[in-house]
């Protein structure tokens, strides 16, 4: 692995759509850490699977050139350790990971499975399953109906969905009448068969869980959750680059994609009258990522969704393989961002066994 004293070739596997599109919603994070692997004696590619030439051992990608201020497409030699960005997922991106895999290639930050099977994996740690809410997944009317009728209020959540998207709130208003909020959509009261129907069609062709809903705590009036950024770093242990309270904005969800804004973590919950401090929310994080690393041993960064109830106790919501870097930006943590940044590049040294000092 590698070429002697010549710099590590870190690989970026994107989805042909990021190179198509420029890297919208990328160019930031892409560009931050470009500049920061040349310090690191790294030289980071930007491919699609289709840009590898297996044949003659290199790869079409894209390079930072800092003096020119752009990215130039360049072929170099296939690189020594692959960092997985590539979403959604499919067979394309399958493919290419096995190839990378059989290689002898280090590839970091694999997609795991769905909502729900991150859920049933979390259930069996003694120490996380009181912080997971009750879950199951939507087969059916009646066992909609059921649930509905027990907790009340639910969330309705695509197993594979991301932003927040998709996301429905369902309560009932009585015994028949049913309240439909769905993300970015108008609210319905509609009987509780009509809702059945209106479900039904929404959710059709797709996977969806149904989880009762928490009543969760309130920072200067409005709902918020949390996010939780862990990574592993430089020796290859999991650490809390940092999180943020993230407060909802008129939406169903705190997600920043669907209108939420950012505010520090420990001002949020030392402000909303809860017995819950950061040091908690973080030792629960890294109990979660140790966890999901046993059944996912190629994780290297998570975004982890926590939500905290009125009583103080602290839920876990959902966690994300892809996570991005904004919420550091829109609190002012600066040096969190950099953080967040530069350590896949310390990882990647780990992997490529030239360790940082």
């Amino acid at each position: 692995m590698g070429r002697g004293c010549e710099p590590i070739i870190l690989g970026m596997l994107v989805h042909p759509r990021t190179i198509r599109e420029n890297f919208r919603g990328n160019r930031l994070f892409f560009g931050q850490m470009a500049l920061l692997a040349k310090t690191m004696d790294i030289t980071l590619v930007v491919f699609p699977p289709n840009y590898v030439d297996w044949q003659r051992c290199q790869v079409k990608g894209y390079v930072y050139d800092s003096r020119r201020q752009r990215w130039i497409l360049r072929r170099t030699p296939i690189p020594d350790v692959v960092y997985d960005r590539y979403i959604p997922h499919d067979l394309q991106a399958a493919s290419c990971r096995r190839a990378f895999q059989l290689r002898g290639i280090p590839i970091f930050n694999p997609p795991f499975g769905g909502k729900y099977g991150v859920y049933r994996r979390l259930l069996h740690d003694p120490a996380i399953a009181p912080h997971l809410p009750e879950t199951r997944l939507l087969t059916g009317e009646r066992g909609w109906s059921s649930k509905l009728a027990a907790w009340r209020k639910v969330y309705l959540k695509p197993d594979k969905g991301s932003k927040g998207k998709g996301i429905i709130r369902m309560s009932l208003a009585g015994e028949e009448e049913v309240v439909l909020e769905p993300t970015g959509g108008q609210r319905q009261h509609l009987r509780r068969k009509a809702a059945w129907r209106w479900l039904k069609s929404r959710t059709l062709g797709q996977r969806y869980l149904i989880q009762r809903a928490i009543e969760p705590a309130r920072w200067k009036g409005r709902i918020y959750d949390l996010r939780v950024l862990v990574q592993r770093g430089k020796r290859g242990q999991w650490e809390v680059t940092g999180g943020s309270a993230r407060v909802a904005g008129n939406g169903i969800t705190c997600n920043l994609h669907t209108g939420a804004s950012a505010a520090p973590l420990s001002e949020a919950l030392a402000e909303s009258g809860v017995n819950v401090t950061a040091e908690q929310v973080f030792a629960l994080s890294l109990r979660i990522a140790h966890a999901l690393s046993r059944h996912y041993p190629g994780l290297a960064e998570l975004g982890l969704d926590f939500l905290v109830d009125r009583e103080g106790r602290v839920w876990f919501l959902e966690a994300n393989s892809r996570p991005g870097r904004g919420i550091f930006s829109r609190i002012g943590d600066l040096q969190g961002r950099l953080t967040a940044v530069r350590r896949p590049l310390e990882y990647a040294r780990y992997l490529a066994g030239k360790e940082a000092g």
